[in-house]
């Protein structure tokens, strides 16, 4: 075993790591929140510009993550509110019909992938719903 201070050194090194994880994910949702202000506000100044992301919604990873997260911290949710999620999380305009869709049926088509590989499980229906859960 190694040494008490080799241990204890890397145990502090540890936590500051987790420390320093956990304010910049506070620092990156507070710049989202600002993000989607903006563009909140533009969308009521008339600006019609596209707001969604060129090419692809997502970086490799990113739904799943966002997914996942959001399932493990909940007692299930249905594709809606997930899809709401995401686009909160990703500061996507939620007033753009035609990209709510996009992220709705990209979600969708995850959470079949999901289940068929044992990551989530069926819940009951909720107001004509499928709730997710975490398997």
């Amino acid at each position: 075993m190694a040494e008490p201070h080799i241990i204890s050194g890397l145990k502090a090194k540890q936590e500051e790591l987790r420390r320093r994880i956990s304010d910049l994910e506070k620092r990156i949702k507070e710049t989202r929140s600002d993000l989607a202000t903006i563009t909140e506000a533009l969308r009521i100044c008339g600006d019609t510009a596209p707001t969604s992301k060129p090419g692809n919604l997502f970086k490799p990873g990113e739904l799943s993550r966002i997914i996942l997260d959001a399932l493990r911290a909940s007692d299930g949710m249905d594709a809606n509110e997930l899809t709401e999620r995401v686009m909160e999380e990703l500061a996507l305009d939620r007033s753009n019909a035609a990209l709510v869709k996009k992220v709705r049926d990209r979600v969708g088509v995850a959470l079949l992938r999901y289940h068929a590989r044992g990551y989530l499980k069926q819940g009951q229906l909720r107001n004509r719903m499928r709730v997710w859960r975490v398997a």
